[in-house]
Formats: C-alpha cells, sequence, structure tokens
C-alpha cells in the first residue's frame, strides 16, 4: 500500500499543470486488492475511507521499520 500512494503522489507532484485529471486506476486497484470492504461498487464514506487508508499506512510503515531494524540487526552480528 506504501508504494501506491508514494507511486499516486510523484504522479501529482509530476504533474506540470494544476487542473486536469490524474490516473488513479493503479492505486484503487491497489485498494481493492488490499481491502474486502472496498472492493465492491458500493459507495462507501470518504471519512470511512481516509481512516482505513491511514490505519493501513501506519501498520505498514510499523511492519517496515521493524523489517528495517531486523536486517540491520542481523547484519551487525
Amino acid at each position: 500500500m506504501l508504494k501506491a500512494v508514494q507511486d499516486l503522489f510523484t504522479v501529482i507532484q509530476g504533474k506540470k499543470k494544476k487542473t486536469g485529471v490524474i490516473d488513479s486506476k493503479k492505486f484503487i486497484l491497489t485498494v481493492k486488492k488490499n481491502s474486502q470492504e472496498f472492493n465492491n461498487e458500493d459507495h462507501h464514506d470518504s471519512h470511512e475511507f481516509l481512516i482505513w487508508l491511514l490505519d493501513t499506512l501506519k501498520e505498514n510503515i510499523k511492519s517496515e521499520i521493524k523489517k528495517n531494524k531486523h536486517q540491520i540487526n542481523n547484519k551487525s552480528v
């Protein structure tokens, strides 16, 4: 999920014009792949999505930090 958000922000930052459309298909597919709750055509509240996204990002970041600490500890042994 972190990679999908990073890619989306990279597209937004690289956009030269301040108006227009940003292709978010890859991001939406990643969301659907990672959440049964959003893997349908139902209407969802934006607040509900934001809370899910922030919680998911928080867990992904914690996991990455834990993985990196483990790799650093293994290299120093």
